[in-house]
């Protein structure tokens, strides 16, 4: 490592600004440097400075020792539930909210049909697999055909059981809740569940509760090999087989319901279903659409 150090003197005299190419440590004793041999200045300073690089000698190359680098510093923290946290809220939101209990509660009665799992008397047997449907996005798990490979402990931790319910046990559960109107005995059990945690009336003497509600419309798209019908699907913006969903959320902008339709449906032909369907459910609520001036 060699310093230019310029001369203020008379440019006529022999030192010129090249003749001060000294290594460092002569300029500043106690400092180190590199120096390099005759052989490798001359190849390197030649073409540049011409005979200049005669001033530049040394014979010997001295190296200095490598520094030792600081070990990187990790944040090691032992695997433990901490990685499913956000599931484990959802998990105590619900059970305190009562959502789990009202689902259980509302599933099709055993005698609907024949084969397990829905014919068993076991309610800790349905609460599980419940679980099961309602988790599987908490675990990263699109749809009950993703359980074939799943072998991670989530789930499992989740549900409470030492493993996660496989593909095909999970989908003849969910099979056998859509042939025996299963869905709409849900979704009756959630508009229940959604009043009674957005809008809890305090007692049975208490006079109707008059909401003032929204309704919205969503589509999304469905990938099949059977032809259903079609719809703009308005974040991409094209043309696609899809299913229409209708939603009726409150003033604040919590969801009361959301109803599935066929994917050509207008909103306006499903807005008066669903407000129809809300009241009759909750019999002392009534909704009241907002007007222009609100």
């Amino acid at each position: 490592m060699f310093r230019i150090w310029p001369t203020l003197g008379d440019s006529n005299s022999s030192a010129t600004c090249f003749d001060h190419l000294q290594p460092l440590e002569k300029r500043f004793p106690g400092t180190t440097s590199w120096l390099c041999n005759d052989r490798i200045t001359k190849s390197v300073l030649d073409p540049v400075f011409g005979s200049f690089t005669k001033s530049i000698t040394s014979s010997q190359s001295v190296l200095l020792p490598p520094r030792k680098k600081k070990p990187p510093i990790h944040l090691t923290i032992e695997p433990g539930d901490y990685e499913h946290a956000g599931g484990l809220l959802l998990l105590a939101a619900a059970h305190q909210t009562g959502l789990i209990t009202q689902l259980c509660e509302a599933l099709p009665a055993g005698s609907a049909t024949t084969r397990p799992p829905l014919a068993s008397t076991s309610t800790i047997l349905h609460q599980r697999l419940l679980l099961t449907l309602l988790f599987l996005g908490a675990a990263g798990l699109q749809r009950t055909w993703d359980l074939r490979g799943y072998t991670a402990d989530g789930l499992a931790l989740l549900t409470g059981r030492r493993q996660a319910y496989g593909y095909r046990y999970t989908e003849a559960f969910l099979s056998q809740v859509a042939h025996t109107n299963g869905a709409e005995c849900l979704t009756n059990a959630l508009v229940h569940w959604t009043t009674q945690l957005w809008h809890p009336l305090p007692d049975l003497t208490a006079p109707p509760l008059s909401l003032i509600c929204y309704v919205d419309g969503h589509r999304k798209p469905v990938y099949s090999d059977v032809l259903i019908p079609r719809g703009v699907i308005g974040r991409l913006g094209v043309v696609l087989g899809c299913r229409a969903l209708v939603l009726l959320h409150d003033e604040d902008g919590h969801p009361l319901l959301v109803t599935t339709h066929r994917g050509d449906q207008h909103l306006m032909v499903g807005l008066p279903s669903i407000i129809t369907r809300y009241e009759e459910n909750e019999g002392r609520v009534q909704v009241a659409l907002p007007t222009k001036s609100s």
